[in-house]
């Protein structure tokens, strides 16, 4: 029994609170691959372009742009769950109303605002 109840656990989507995205490295970093994950599969080819450049900053950015990307990121979940009917992460949600932000986090590591 107790192996079943891991098996559906692992299968659950894990899901991101604001606490966990401003508390936990490893909770940021799940968010990020699920969105990543999300942008490989949408049917815009838009969105896959940027899964494969959001691949690459990981190859390609020193430190310092990692940093700033993690801290974009880090402010748009959390913008996003405080501004949703949501108390969770929701990176379908993140890619409908901050898909501009979302663009110059991934292509520019930082948020960029108007």
């Amino acid at each position: 029994m107790n192996m079943n109840e891991n098996k559906t656990a692992q299968v659950k989507p894990a899901t991101y609170t604001v606490s966990d995205l401003q508390l936990s490295q490893q909770s940021l970093m799940g968010a990020i691959f699920a969105l990543g994950k999300e942008l490989k599969s949408s049917p815009v080819n838009k969105n896959i372009q940027l899964y494969d450049k959001l691949l690459g900053n990981f190859n390609t950015y020193n430190v310092d742009r990692l940093t700033n990307m993690f801290n974009s990121f880090q402010w748009l979940f959390v913008t996003s769950i405080v501004n949703s009917t949501s108390n969770v992460f929701d990176p379908k949600y993140v890619m409908e109303k901050y898909p501009l932000i979302l663009t110059n986090i991934i292509v520019y590591g930082v948020k960029m605002m108007a």
